[in-house]
């Protein structure tokens, strides 16, 4: 499922994705970025790095707008909840397992952004899950 906000005739396009992203190597870390040139990258299955997933924002500048986690169930092992956050600077939300021996941990969080210009309108919110899936 995709949402999205068209902000206006030829102007910036918001972009998110509902989605479950699961990790299963062994630093156990699953995490969502939405990164300041407009792309949200994330950590999950066998990778040790973030990978390039696709562009939340397309035209405009990440300085305009703000995003907000608000937790469904679980916790975040970093990142914030419950606070508007800046999108000029990168923004990471993350779930890890760091207690030996199996452990699957996991956070659902609805994500939405929203202009700086008009805050009292959300553009886009969608759910995103993480989860650490130690063997």
């Amino acid at each position: 499922m995709m949402t999205q906000m068209l902000m206006g005739a030829g102007g910036p396009t918001v972009i998110l994705q509902a989605a479950a992203y699961t990790s299963t190597i062994d630093i156990y870390s699953c995490r969502f970025n939405l990164e300041t040139d407009g792309w949200v990258w994330v950590r999950d299955g066998i990778s040790t790095v973030d990978t390039q997933r696709y562009q939340w924002l397309i035209g405009g500048s990440t300085s305009d707008y703000e995003a907000l986690a608000t937790i469904v169930t679980g916790t975040f092992s970093t990142g914030t909840a419950g606070t508007w956050l800046d999108l000029a600077t990168v923004a990471i939300w993350g779930r890890y397992s760091v207690t030996l021996g199996p452990k699957l941990t996991q956070v659902t969080f609805d994500l939405s952004i929203r202009a700086k210009a008009n805050p009292a309108i959300t553009l886009v919110t969608s759910r995103i899950t993480l989860t650490s899936d130690r063997p």
